[in-house]
């Protein structure tokens, strides 16, 4: 064998071992790319579930009288009011968590925010008495929905059962003036919701 094909042959176990060890490295670096999206991903969808209840849901039942849509969170994108009957297949759970009746009129909130196979909204009755959140698949972001009122000494808690956390809010001057319902365990698939009432004053 010549000199010079002992040295292509080299450089070929030189190639090939570099690429040995290479692939892996590649490997690793793409899932830790993946992980890093997901990542990403999972903190703006659970920031666009905070814009829902608490930009767009408190911010609603939290005004006395009828709401003003102006002060809603720059980042929530609001329609209607339009009557609760024209929610779809959500219009009758929507009734009975709102307790109102298909005719009530309503808003309909959403952030750019969304995933695909899953969604955010949320839904306020236009009076400005009660707000439902609504996540599907997403038991992450309702979680942190609830360890964020936790946490939060505005929030005292009311009561607990087997499915739901009572949170009574304050108002600014002090009064107790609205009240956020959780659930205590969250679904890995199906719809999770928060529930904003305005309290009695």
């Amino acid at each position: 064998m010549s000199s010079e094909a002992k040295a292509m042959r080299a450089v070929g176990h030189w190639i090939c071992a570099l690429t040995l060890l290479v692939s892996p490295l590649a490997g690793v670096a793409q899932e830790e790319a993946a992980r890093q999206a997901e990542k990403e991903q999972r903190a703006a969808l659970a920031e666009s579930f905070a814009q829902l209840v608490f930009g767009f849901c408190s911010t609603l039942v939290s005004q006395p009288g009828t709401p003003q849509l102006d002060r809603v969170s720059s980042g929530v994108t609001v329609r209607g009011p339009f009557p609760l009957s024209e929610a779809g297949p959500l219009s009758g759970p929507l009734a009975d968590r709102l307790r109102a009746r298909p005719d009530a009129m309503v808003y309909a909130a959403t952030t750019p925010a969304v995933a695909v196979g899953r969604f955010q909204i949320a839904y306020a009755l236009a009076d400005g008495s009660a707000c439902v959140a609504l996540a599907q698949d997403m038991p992450d972001v309702v979680s942190k929905i609830s360890a964020r009122i936790v946490s939060d000494t505005q929030y005292e808690l009311q009561s607990e059962g087997a499915e739901r956390f009572v949170y009574v809010g304050k108002g600014e001057s002090g009064e107790r003036s609205i009240t956020i319902s959780v659930p205590s365990t969250f679904r890995e698939s199906g719809i999770d919701d928060v529930e904003v009432r305005r309290n009695a004053r």
